[in-house]
């Protein structure tokens, strides 16, 4: 791959990710010229087929900019899907081919809405839904009620005779279900806490406070961030559909609508808990900054492409990836339907039709999303960092208080209970050990020597003891710590048999 300037490079999966008023994708003497940013921060960066770019899906965030058909043919040619997702959490347009030689099979997904086949369809995608649901609030929330509200809903959707009948059964499990997320922290840097309104600090109800009836246009952080995913997730599922041979717009679930596509948002109800589970753990795990999030007049939130970016990367290949076993289910569903499996066409020479299909991806190892220092707000280049390193400071000072603090209580507590260590019997025992060997080395020596001069101690042995620490003056005399503090703030003398011990440390101190 050429670039100028600042290149800008995929990501290990094949996801490019570009944003900003001054985006651009087109055709520059058979290269894909990609333009990414605002201003006079512009990003570009020249693909050539012949390179073979590990290019799989381009994702523009944002309604700025322009693309041209032949730069969309281009992206077609190598097998490479592409996305366009808006600020407010949207779908806008994605592209991908559907393999053909499969009437048969988008046959049978046409007419299975309202039959016996478009009900094990719901049943399939509704039950996998809850069932994460429930399994989410079971091991992360912990609260019965709603897993019980959750499981009486799948109990009766078996006997559903309808979608609207179990669409409503999930419409009263999901209500149980983010009753459950309503209090759930989000976590802001210090710094931005008092620049923040309050509820920005917690995920909140799911329901829009612009739009009353659904989540669109999001006034929340939390929600705007799972409005995102989900818009991934929808183009992740569009993907899987294309290429198993399915139409993403042809539902059994979600009615027929112009403004969206109504199978890959009936798939996406079985990923749904997947997308769930990860916005959970980031929720737990990321400290976040409030310049990754804007709020318009209105009060809808919004993600920052800073923050839309690594989320892009990071999930698309999750989402992508379970996705693939529940296309397949109703693939195989579908097959059933019509008697016989779909002839699937295979290229055996993709260079010489000029064309590669669209690949799904598959799930590699998840890579944490980068967090914000949790004091200023700092984006930080590593991902398991949560402070960068002008904090880092006021972060050990701070832990070193709280420590000092909590070791000072326990120490309360333990001597004003019935049970302080300190005055056991095995305690006392050692005490008057130590007490009796002391005064007999004490007395030892002072037979041995005549009685000290104490200016000699004043003049020369306490200021070498108060250039040590107590841990070196323990060492040297093998008194206590409490002992050997007191002796040097000067509170205790310390006894003449160990004045030269002082003496030498203090002369190899100099020497060195």
């Amino acid at each position: 791959m050429q670039a100028q300037g600042n290149a800008l490079v995929p990501s290990r999966d094949g996801i490019l990710f570009v944003s900003g008023f001054g985006t651009s994708l087109r055709v520059d003497r058979g290269h894909l010229t990609i333009r990414s940013g605002s201003g006079r921060d512009i990003t570009e960066a020249r693909l050539s087929r012949v390179s073979r770019p590990r290019l799989r899906r381009l994702v523009v965030f944002g309604k700025g900019g322009f693309v041209t058909f032949e730069a969309l043919a281009w992206l077609h040619a190598i097998g490479c899907s592409f996305a366009n997702l808006s600020r407010d959490g949207e779908l806008v347009a994605c592209s991908g081919n559907i393999p053909g030689r499969q009437t048969t099979l988008r046959r049978a997904q046409a007419l299975a809405a309202g039959t016996n086949t478009g009900q094990e369809l719901t049943r399939l995608v509704l039950g996998a839904k809850l069932e994460g649901h429930r399994r989410t609030v079971e091991d992360e929330f912990n609260n019965e009620h709603v897993s019980d509200a959750i499981a009486r809903s799948i109990a009766h959707l078996d006997s559903a005779q309808n979608a609207h009948e179990a669409m409503t059964l999930e419409a009263q499990a999901a209500a149980a279900y983010w009753s459950a997320w309503e209090r759930e922290p989000m976590h802001f840097a210090r710094a931005d806490i008092t620049k923040i309104p309050d509820h920005w600090t917690r995920v909140g109800g799911r329901r829009s406070a612009l739009t009353i009836t659904s989540p669109r246009l999001a006034t929340s952080p939390a929600q705007a961030l799972i409005n995102y995913i989900y818009a991934l997730g929808e183009f992740a599922c569009s993907v899987a559909l294309r290429a198993h041979g399915l139409d993403p717009d042809i539902g059994w679930l979600h009615r027929d609508a112009p403004y969206r596509a109504s199978a890959a948002l009936d798939v996406e109800e079985a990923v749904r808990p997947v997308a769930d589970a990860f916005v959970l753990d980031l929720l737990r795990s990321r400290t976040f900054s409030r310049r990754e999030f804007g709020e318009l007049a209105s009060g809808q939130v919004r993600l920052s492409s800073s923050l839309a970016k690594p989320l892009a990367e990071t999930t698309l290949p999750m989402l992508e990836a379970s996705a693939q076993p529940v296309v397949a289910d109703v693939v195989a569903i579908l097959s059933g339907s019509v008697g016989s499996s779909p002839r699937i066409r295979s290229r055996k020479a993709p260079v010489k039709r000029g064309a590669v299909q669209v690949r799904p991806m598959r799930e590699s190892k998840r890579v944490r999303v980068h967090s914000a220092c949790r004091i200023c707000g700092l984006i930080l280049q590593h991902p398991h960092r949560q402070v960068c390193d002008e904090c880092l400071s006021e972060v050990d000072r701070e832990r070193t208080d709280r420590l000092s603090r909590a070791g000072k209580a326990t120490l309360a507590a333990m001597r004003a209970s019935a049970q302080d260590p300190a005055h056991s019997a095995a305690a006392r025992r050692q005490r008057a050990e130590t007490s009796r060997a002391t005064s007999s080395a004490m007395r030892a020596w002072e037979r041995d020597h005549r009685r000290p001069d104490p200016e000699i101690y004043e003049r020369e042995i306490l200021p070498r003891i108060q250039e040590m620490t107590v841990p070196q003056l323990m060492k040297i005399t093998g008194l206590s710590q409490f002992h050997c503090w007191k002796v040097r703030k000067g509170e205790r003398r310390l006894h003449a048999r160990h004045w030269d011990a002082i003496s030498e440390q203090g002369r190899t101190s100099s020497a060195s």
